[in-house]
């Protein structure tokens, strides 16, 4: 992705969808899957992770892990007042001139820091775009977050996302704490296992404008997290779906919680008794949408590999060695498709 490439809101006329938007047939969202029932997808108070009432939040998560790979937390120690300001920054970024937001275009070999638009990566002049704006930044390890350059308007914002990150670490650390006893796992398994202090932490911003076709397009295309751990703060707009059993699912948003996904990482490393989920966002004709995503993932260095308590005769490896920041590299080359980068590191036993 470039500087050349515009915002949706931009790029065409009021009433029609410019073509660089419109996706395939088989990848648009139909009426019919919009109106499925929302099943439940789990949510986890985390107060009740201290005290006597561990084992319990243990086995809710084991739940949610193996059957969704998605839910909500609440009670998850975040100030409201931090998210408020956190929004209110976000859309005010989003409303600036795009002469000002194209000053921290991604740059090459860096696809997923800096503000774009259409994807999160690198886009030729035939690429299929999704109805989106995005400004990223590296949070951790903390001497990249220092060294970059952040966006100086609106006034306090940088701050406001680096308290924000700050914040956001010591959930997912204790989400991982519960996530590696609900597998069996020492509870400090799966933050070693991103690296610690050398973890690697990204907070994404997403603006998804009103769309006069919104069933023409998607406002993210179809994927699975390439990482540990995602938490997601999305505004009162819905529009993220998952996959489940075949059908598309919407995700609404419950006020005051993060809505948490696992993984590519994640089910390498448990040798798919975890998985990593398919998700989507679609837009609306009527009301923009905002959304801000917190990945936290392993160094590039490390290297992935199912872990041992899940590899027997009966469950033999389903992925081969291989480092992260190799996956890396392929899944921003290939940009996103469904689940299909896992085929990358899969083992044909």
């Amino acid at each position: 992705m470039g500087p050349g490439i515009k915002p949706p809101q931009e790029r065409g006329v009021d009433d029609v969808v410019s073509d660089r938007y419109v996706k395939p047939l088989q990848d648009r969202p139909s009426l019919e899957e919009e109106t499925l029932d929302e099943k439940q997808i789990p949510t986890i108070d985390l107060a009740a992770i201290e005290g006597g009432r561990r084992d319990r939040i243990v086995a809710e998560i084991a739940h949610a892990c193996e059957d969704w790979g998605f839910f909500h937390i609440i009670n998850h120690g975040v100030p409201l007042e931090l998210i408020d300001k956190l929004k209110e920054n976000a859309n005010k970024f989003f409303r600036l001139p795009y002469e000002e937001k194209k000053l921290y275009a991604v740059e090459p070999g860096k696809r997923t820091i800096g503000y774009g638009a259409g994807n999160r990566t690198d886009v030729s002049e035939v690429d299929v775009l999704d109805w989106r704006e995005s400004m990223s930044h590296k949070c951790r390890p903390l001497a990249e977050r220092y060294n970059a350059e952040w966006p100086t308007n609106p006034e306090g914002c940088s701050e406001t996302i680096s308290e924000y990150a700050d914040r956001l670490r010591e959930v997912a650390v204790k989400l991982l704490e519960v996530i590696s006893e609900s597998l069996g796992l020492p509870s400090s398994f799966l933050e070693e296992f991103c690296g610690g202090e050398k973890a690697t932490q990204l907070v994404m911003m997403n603006f998804y404008p009103s769309c006069p076709s919104p069933t023409m397009t998607l406002g993210f295309n179809s994927h699975s997290d390439i990482g540990t751990i995602t938490l997601l703060l999305q505004d009162e707009v819905g529009g993220l779906q998952i996959r489940k059993d075949g059908c598309w699912l919407k995700v609404s948003p419950v006020p005051g919680a993060f809505t948490v996904n696992l993984g590519d990482q994640t089910q390498v490393i448990t040798n798919g008794k975890y998985k990593s989920v398919e998700h989507r966002v679609v837009v609306n004709a009527s009301k923009p949408r905002l959304s801000v995503a917190t990945f936290y993932n392993p160094s590039p260095e490390t290297t992935i590999r199912p872990a041992e308590l899940f590899v027997n005769r009966e469950h033999p490896a389903a992925y081969r060695s291989y480092s992260f920041g190799d996956y890396l590299a392929f899944c921003y080359a290939k940009g996103p498709s469904s689940k299909d980068h896992l085929q990358y590191v899969a083992i044909n036993n």
